[in-house]
């Protein structure tokens, strides 16, 4: 992707990818908003813009790959970080006895594991359990179950899935009886 027309827009587009926030970015650029508020307003503004988000997307994986960082690397940092957030650290005196211990920083545990999560995409949104025309496929399932369950609800006519089914059964029974061709009698 070309750089950005606009100098202003390239240097926030720069600012973003070198990792500072959105206000950083835009008073770094040239900007002089009136509060921090509407600089982060201002920078929402171009993230419509698909150049200006291809741009900045360009610019960020350059950043990363000239730093090596890669998915895999954030995932293995955040795990390390997890881990060390629930380590007792010593505490050593001037003799080097240990004295005592670091207790765990359990509050930043959570925080790691579900950054972690966000990182593998863990958290998807949920979908909706309902049909277009209002009605829950949950319930639909019920029913499915309790039908499947019940032959009277399934019906014995002619075409009916319960006579489909006993037919299936049926014949499952006779080859059953048939034994295999390959025993020795």
């Amino acid at each position: 992707m070309p750089v950005l027309p606009n100098e202003k827009h390239e240097a926030v587009a720069q600012g973003l990818a070198m990792g500072h926030g959105r206000y950083k970015a835009y008073k770094r650029a040239g900007y002089r908003p009136r509060n921090e508020a509407v600089a982060i307003s201002a920078v929402s503004r171009l993230f419509q813009n698909p150049a200006f988000r291809e741009r900045v997307a360009e610019l960020s994986w350059d950043a990363a790959m000239r730093y090596g960082v890669t998915k895999g690397w954030v995932i293995q940092e955040l795990v390390r970080t997890y881990n060390l957030c629930l380590e007792e650290e010593p505490i050593v005196n001037r003799e080097g006895s240990v004295v005592g211990y670091k207790r765990p920083n359990l509050k930043a545990a959570p925080e790691t594991l579900k950054l972690i999560g966000q990182e593998i995409d863990m958290f998807r949104q949920r979908h909706s359990l309902e049909n277009p025309d209002g009605s829950g496929l949950f319930e639909a399932f019920l029913q499915g179950v309790r039908a499947a369950n019940d032959p009277r609800q399934l019906g014995e006519g002619e075409g009916s899935l319960y006579r489909e089914l006993s037919e299936i059964e049926d014949a499952e029974l006779l080859e059953g009886d048939e034994g295999n061709p390959d025993d020795e009698p």
